[in-house]
């Protein structure tokens, strides 16, 4: 599996993959869903492993699990549309996946700590 991260960083072994704009979750030629980032609500770590399957669909939920496990979710402002693995289509809210290094992940989904001109950080537009 592997993820592509904003800014061009890359997780193998399940994640996602992004060269800025987007969130790619990818599961080889088996699987590609790509995230605009603006779509993006929130991302947070959360273990489950509860499914066998690897590309599971419950709702508006995705699941793109690596042996069974995933370990980090994507809440969408909007929903995208998935294609699964043989083809059906559905609009999805809440993407659950595995990635090798999640911290690196978490970090490169979240936004960027408002700075002030000097570097320093600065509570301006946090709530």
């Amino acid at each position: 599996m592997s993820t592509s991260l904003p800014g061009g960083g890359r997780d193998r072994g399940g994640g996602g993959r992004g060269p800025g704009p987007e969130l790619r979750v990818r599961y080889g030629a088996f699987f590609d869903l790509r995230i605009p980032r603006d779509r993006i609500a929130g991302v947070r770590s959360a273990h489950a492993g509860k499914d066998s399957h690897l590309v599971t669909v419950d709702g508006e939920e995705l699941g793109v699990r690596v042996a069974s496990m995933t370990n980090l979710v994507v809440e969408l402002v909007e929903p995208v549309t998935a294609v699964r693995p043989l083809g059906g289509q559905v609009q999805v809210r809440t993407v659950r996946w595995y990635a090798d290094d999640p911290r690196r992940a978490l970090a490169a989904l979240r936004p960027a700590e408002p700075r002030s001109a000097d570097g320093r950080r600065t509570d301006r537009g946090v709530q």
